[in-house]
């Protein structure tokens, strides 16, 4: 996505606990999905995202969520622990780790977002 000053952001977002936060118009973090997938309003990743990255003040910022832990990592970029099996999800798509297998990775190609890429987790049993 681009800021408004023309730079990227880039960014990683819970859909799952968006999605579920989206029926509470009070959230401090509302997304309003009918808007997006209406096409009148746009997904833009924010600093309260699992991860945030804005290219122009090269600002990064992680946090967790409901779902996820985020565990910052040089070797494999950005991992993240689900909070229910505790499976590590590495995002890295150039990674061969055995957490890159923990989650079935789709990209697609959008002409309002450029590429946008899902990690689809099975969660495999709750600890």
């Amino acid at each position: 996505m681009r800021s408004q000053k023309g730079f990227d952001i880039s960014g990683y977002i819970d859909l799952e606990q968006s999605l579920r936060e989206s029926s509470c118009r009070n959230s401090e973090h509302y997304v309003n999905w009918q808007a997006i997938f209406e096409g009148k309003a746009k997904l833009v990743p924010g600093p309260h995202d699992l991860s945030y990255f804005d290219w122009y003040s090269n600002k990064v910022r992680f946090n967790d969520s409901a779902n996820f832990r985020v565990i910052p990592n040089g070797a494999h970029s950005l991992l993240m622990m689900h909070r229910g099996d505790l499976k590590v999800v590495c995002v890295n798509a150039g990674c061969n780790c055995s957490d890159s297998r923990n989650a079935i990775r789709n990209v697609y190609r959008s002409s309002i977002y450029g590429d946008c890429m899902f990690f689809d987790h099975i969660i495999r049993r709750i600890h």
